[in-house]
């Protein structure tokens, strides 16, 4: 996979093992006429799922670090599925408090989950 950040809060890269900020990239795209974004490109395994949120999730779960706090989101959701950890995530975002200190916050909440699996060439083998 490769990625570019543009912006939004960092990606998170979640596997049993860790988990890892994707903040490689550049400045808010639109914001600079001129601005350039470095990529970087990763290797995903089976089981490893890629979350992208908007700073309006993390700004609900009131998360000083993005990164962390998804993370730990992962970790609570009932299964580490692509569709359950979305869910979870849109859940908690819903029914979180929103930044310490303002009154009557609202900002989007978007969440993209996605993860590698085994291609239809390898289910038809037996598995």
């Amino acid at each position: 996979m490769t990625y570019v950040n543009a912006g939004h809060p960092a990606g998170v890269q979640w596997s049993e093992r860790r988990a890892r900020g994707l903040r490689v990239g550049g400045p808010p795209a639109g914001l600079l006429a001129d601005a350039t974004f470095d990529e970087e490109t990763l290797t995903l395994d089976e089981g490893d799922l890629v979350v992208f949120v908007s700073d309006g999730v993390t700004e609900a779960l009131d998360g000083e670090d993005g990164v962390a706090t998804i993370a730990a989101q992962i970790e609570r959701a009932k299964e580490r599925t692509p569709d359950a950890v979305c869910t979870h995530l849109l859940s908690a975002a819903k029914q979180g408090p929103g930044p310490r200190g303002v009154d009557a916050w609202m900002d989007d909440r978007a969440v993209v989950v996605f993860g590698p699996t085994r291609t239809a060439g390898e289910l038809h083998r037996g598995d």
